[in-house]
């Protein structure tokens, strides 16, 4: 089986709490089946500014990017970038 890059998407958090933050909104969002199961990945750097999200398909990546938009400061539904 193949992954496609499509399906994984690297989210900016705050360190490991913004990381926490993130998977349970992820865990929400599976748990009423907006989303499939999804897979914690790698931190792309040592300083823990973005982590890579592995999701089954393209689609459930994209309703998590939509609905994961989130952070201290900026309203959920703003526009901006997915930061937890």
């Amino acid at each position: 089986m193949t992954v496609s890059s499509q399906s994984v998407i690297t989210f900016p958090v705050t360190g490991i709490f913004g990381a926490g933050r993130l998977a349970s909104r992820l865990k929400e969002l599976e748990s009423v089946d907006l989303i499939g199961p999804w897979h914690v990945g790698h931190w792309i750097d040592y300083t823990h500014t973005a982590i890579r999200i592995r999701f089954s398909s393209p689609a459930d990546a994209r309703a998590a990017l939509s609905n994961v938009r989130f952070s201290a400061g900026q309203p959920r539904d703003d526009p901006g970038s997915a930061v937890a």
